[in-house]
């Protein structure tokens, strides 16, 4: 029942954004957040994307709640383009914010969406929970912004896992986009 709740909520706001101030906002996280790297201990939860971007997505809209912002609503969209990067992450062997092939998250967005009116990224890898992920979130002050931006609508989230060749070992790798079109 509470997903329903929460998704009628982050509806209504989204029919109530012609109001809104029409100024685009572009927020990156300039923190990137390193999880610490492989523990050397195996990868405890179940590799399941849903599911853990589902539990991200719960403690985030939960820590939301505490603020009485309004849910973030998941995008499929916003889902393909955070997961397209953080594939590119463990692929290439790097934590940040711009591609490998120089794209940046407002190119990434823009390309597959269309034009952003709020835009932030966190990205993190080496992770071995996501609770411990939105933990150390929450603890950088610059990507608790964008998980607390009033501006955010949607989310979208992309998870990936290291392995031996990786500096992240078999650690998850986030891609987490705070979207508002315009």
């Amino acid at each position: 029942m509470r997903p329903l709740i929460l998704t009628l909520i982050a509806l209504l706001a989204l029919a109530c954004l012609p109001a809104c101030d029409p100024s685009t906002f572009f927020l990156l996280a300039p923190q990137i957040i390193d999880g610490g790297g492989a523990s050397g201990q195996p990868f405890e939860q179940p590799r399941n994307v849903d599911a853990l971007r589902a539990e991200m997505i719960g403690l985030i809209n939960d820590a939301r709640e505490t603020k009485d912002l309004i849910p973030l609503a998941p995008s499929t969209a916003l889902h393909s383009v955070a997961q397209q990067h953080s594939n590119d992450m463990v692929a290439k062997n790097f934590l940040g914010h711009n591609g490998s092939d120089g794209s940046t998250p407002e190119s990434r967005v823009k390309r597959s969406i269309g034009e952003a009116k709020y835009l932030g990224e966190n990205v993190g890898a080496g992770f071995r929970t996501i609770t411990i992920a939105h933990s150390k979130f929450m603890a950088s002050p610059d990507n608790r912004k964008n998980i607390m931006a009033a501006d955010a609508t949607q989310i979208g989230i992309g998870i990936a896992f290291g392995d031996e060749e990786n500096k992240y070992k078999d650690g998850i790798y986030l891609t987490i986009l705070f979207f508002t079109p315009k």
